[in-house]
């Protein structure tokens, strides 16, 4: 047995939380770890277990659901993962194990449909579609095959009528939300189509998921002025202030954001030049001063010394680039919350600044089709969403209301 599997679990604990200081992370993020590990401890204590063993990992990491609504919190998942992460490594070679993890779902996970659905995951390597499609598609597929043999079928042939309904039900019910379940629906349906004894079954699926689109209410002139003045002179650190003026300027994604490459700026000809995640299409975006020279501040002033090839990196060890819309979430309300523009409701992320970027060029007088290219949308209609962040815009839109009444009888 390894010596370290007689270490008591708080003490376990106390050394992975001492050697996440050590490592560099953060106060926010030890406090974070801090938390999960009193959930694992108080688990351990309500079991009588004082020592960290496999059974009580396994029943912790099945703690995936929120507090209140029992739904499925991915967060909360991520994190109980983690955790048991650190205590594993350690326990298995006496260090810690920091490397990031890109979770995938694998076939291991299925036992009577592995080869169905490895069947279907080559299907989706072999075809055109983009990277985080075939990961959406591989996702809603597993979690289908992993519903049917808790059915306990031994073959796509037992699966019956209103099975996927069911499992769709099931899915908003644990792991998705209705908006963001349809964007996979497609890939059930793919697996469906291409087995026979599923075909028919593809009718069950909806052919749409209800999607709420709210009206995102952009920056007056008094809160964009307001915002400028603490990008300008507020005590936000370099990186901050170059993500939150681009985003401000460009109305780039997040994950355009956190992939930019040092190559992708051309210094010379003043020129950013990437190929966007969503669309996989080219966009060249003109380099400004305002956004440019807080880049330039950044790579010169404060960046990290790394071999990363990405502009935007971490700010603690072990300095990785930033690969979450969370991250640029999180730069965003804090420079609102430190502006003084902090609204309760208000979004704060890239998505408010996508709004607001085409809402100011709307309001210039800015062809849609220009701003439509300047976004990079492929569909140029897809730029009329933002006619709804313009007031004036909209009441151009109205018809007279009918005249009635005696007023009527008069004319």
């Amino acid at each position: 047995m390894n010596s370290k599997e007689n270490i008591l679990l708080s003490d376990l604990i106390e050394k992975i939380l001492k050697e996440t200081e050590l490592a560099g992370y953060s106060c926010g993020t030890i406090k974070l770890f801090r938390r999960v590990y009193n959930r694992l401890e108080n688990l351990a204590a309500s079991t009588g277990k004082r020592f960290f063993d496999n059974e009580i990992a396994n029943v912790f990491l099945a703690d995936k659901f929120y507090v209140r609504n029992k739904g499925y919190c991915h967060s909360r998942f991520c994190l109980h993962n983690r955790c048991i992460e650190f205590l594993q490594s350690y326990i298995k070679t006496g260090s810690i194990d920091w490397s990031v993890r890109y979770r995938k779902p694998e076939c291991e996970k299925l036992s009577i449909f592995k080869a169905a659905w490895e069947d279907f995951n080559f299907k989706l390597t072999e075809s055109n579609l983009k990277g985080n499609t075939i990961e959406g598609y591989r996702r809603i597929v597993l979690y289908f095959l992993q519903y049917c043999e808790l059915e306990g079928y031994q073959s796509l042939k037992d699966i019956q009528p209103g099975n996927v309904m069911t499992f769709i039900e099931t899915l908003c019910n644990t792991r998705y939300k209705p908006t963001s379940l349809g964007a996979n629906l497609p890939g059930l349906k793919l697996f469906l189509q291409s087995n026979a004894p599923t075909e028919a079954f593809i009718h069950e699926i909806p052919v749409h998921l209800q999607r709420k689109r709210n009206i995102i209410p952009v920056l007056d002139d008094s809160e964009q002025e307001q915002l400028s003045n603490y990008l300008e002179n507020g005590d936000l650190s370099y990186r901050d202030k170059a993500i939150c003026i681009l985003s401000l300027e460009t109305g780039l994604r997040s994950v355009d954001i956190c992939a930019l490459k040092l190559k992708d700026i051309d210094w010379v000809n003043d020129c950013i030049h990437i190929i966007q995640k969503k669309t996989n299409e080219v966009l060249d975006i003109p380099l400004m001063p305002a956004f440019g020279n807080a880049i330039a501040d950044y790579l010169m002033h404060e960046r990290p010394i790394s071999n990363s090839l990405y502009i935007f990196l971490q700010t603690n060890a072990p300095f990785e680039h930033i690969t979450a819309h969370s991250a640029c979430w999180k730069i965003m309300h804090n420079a609102f919350g430190k502006a003084g523009i902090l609204k309760e409701g208000r979004i704060c992320g890239t998505r408010l600044t996508r709004h607001n970027a085409a809402s100011r060029m709307l309001r210039k007088g800015i062809p849609l089709t220009t701003i439509s290219a300047i976004l990079g949308h492929i569909d140029p209609n897809s730029v009329t969403v933002y006619l709804t962040t313009d007031e004036d815009k909209l009441a151009e839109c109205t018809l007279p209301l009918p005249v009635i009444g005696k007023e009527a009888e008069l004319s």
